[in-house]
């Protein structure tokens, strides 16, 4: 065997290989960065894992995934949610169409976007989740529960820490202006309001220990009704459609909505816009 020749035609065939993968190369047929471990592990998801994963004591959030158009929380302790709020860094509402979907202790929401989500508001009819800082190690998140004799109420303090202390200024200041509201309107309406036609028909309207309070007489469909130290929670007057309104809200149990129209000079008030019965100040 001559290996001098053998030798050559070895050489030509490598020749021949590096220049094809060099043609190859160069129409795009094949990638010319190595491809290596690191490279096909790689992808475009950022994970934030919470050091505290039990922000509530019934609720576990582990970690957050985003990717593009999509956002993966890992959460346990929760049920399917019936509606879906997201916000940006401001906690402003993002207006987008959000699709989501609760499984296997995760909570995925599908949309334009949703890389931007840094907080998310959802629950049922009965629960309400609010949750923000997602973006960070340590998030911060509060819960509602609702209560038929009660309405919505925090289920536990988490809510001190969800908000900054701006945002509990602004919360305070926005009670003291509606309470000072309230005593305003209260005060307008502080007395007692005969009907014209029956003085046996009344309410009355007087502060109790610092309470609000109302009193009521009047015939119902099932004959006389009367109730006392009814807690006036909301007092305000609201135009109508033709007329001011003057609109009660109590709540010493259940709760109940009254709307009377009131007349031009505020000196009587109609308990229904037929004035079946018409209440005057005494």
């Amino acid at each position: 065997m001559n290996l001098k020749k053998l030798t050559n035609t070895m050489k030509n065939t490598v020749v021949w290989l590096l220049m094809f993968v060099f043609l190859l190369t160069g129409c795009g047929l094949v990638s010319g960065k190595p491809v290596t471990d690191a490279d096909e592990k790689e992808t475009d998801e950022i994970v934030y894992v919470y050091e505290d994963a039990d922000v509530l004591d019934s609720v576990s959030v582990e970690k957050s995934v985003f990717e593009e158009e999509c956002l993966k929380i890992y959460i346990t302790g929760i049920e399917e949610p019936t509606f879906l709020n997201c916000y940006d860094k401001d906690f402003e509402i993002i207006d987008n169409e959000w699709e989501f979907l609760y499984r296997a202790g995760k909570l995925i929401i599908r949309g334009e976007d949703a890389e931007d989500i840094r907080g998310v508001s959802f629950g049922d009819g009965y629960m309400q989740y609010y949750i923000r800082y997602l973006d960070s190690e340590e998030l911060a998140m509060f819960s509602l529960s609702f209560a038929d004799d009660i309405g919505w109420m925090p289920c536990e303090e988490s809510e001190k820490q969800y908000y900054t202390q701006e945002e509990v200024e602004q919360q305070q200041q926005g009670l003291n202006q509606k309470e000072q509201q309230l005593a305003e309107t209260f005060a307008e309406f502080e007395g007692l309001w005969v009907s014209q036609d029956d003085s046996n028909i009344y309410i009355r309207f007087y502060y109790e220990e610092d309470h609000r309070c109302m009193d009521m007489q009047n015939m119902g469909a099932d004959g006389e009704y009367y109730y006392e130290y009814h807690s006036v929670d909301e007092i305000s007057v609201d135009e109508g459609y033709d007329c001011e309104i003057l609109t009660i809200i109590d709540s010493p149990s259940w709760g109940m909505l009254l709307d009377y129209e009131l007349s031009e000079d505020h000196n009587s008030f109609s308990e229904d816009f037929e004035n079946s019965t018409i209440y005057v100040r005494q």
